[in-house]
């Protein structure tokens, strides 16, 4: 993974970003407003910028290729919603591709015909399948 591809979903959700931060503002500038007297002029303000930063979210949410639902249950939250499925999203990406985020190669896990059992006297010793581990007995 190089630097740009890296960066590319970060600026694919600056939009989200700016609109999940509008909306925790408008929010808390609407609950101040009603905790110190219910000033109609802020409200007549904030309230459809926050409705509309609201609806950005989940728009925005819903057109991400990482989206899963969620993430986009997550955006319907009034207020955080827009945080939360950022966060999600995010998580999503670095899961896809742990193996360019580390910088590692994960080896393929050891192939098993059969579920692992506790050994019993008459299985004993244990077998292990070839090329896993130490060789069998």
């Amino acid at each position: 993974m190089t630097a740009d591809s890296a960066r590319a979903p970060r600026r694919a959700r600056r939009p989200l970003r700016a609109s999940a931060t509008i909306e925790l503002v408008s929010l808390a500038v609407l609950l101040v407003n009603i905790a110190t007297g219910n000033a109609w002029d802020i409200a007549a303000l904030f309230g459809p910028v926050h409705g509309v930063a609201w609806l950005f979210g989940i728009l925005a949410t819903w057109r991400d290729p990482q989206r899963s639902t969620g993430a986009a249950l997550r955006a319907v939250i009034p207020g955080i919603g827009g945080l939360l499925a950022l966060r999600a999203l995010e998580r999503a990406d670095t899961q896809a591709a742990p193996d360019a985020v580390a910088g590692a190669r994960r080896e393929p896990a050891c192939p098993r015909s059969r579920p692992r059992r506790r050994p019993t006297w008459r299985s004993w010793p244990p077998t292990v399948p070839t090329g896993c581990g130490p060789p069998s007995r």
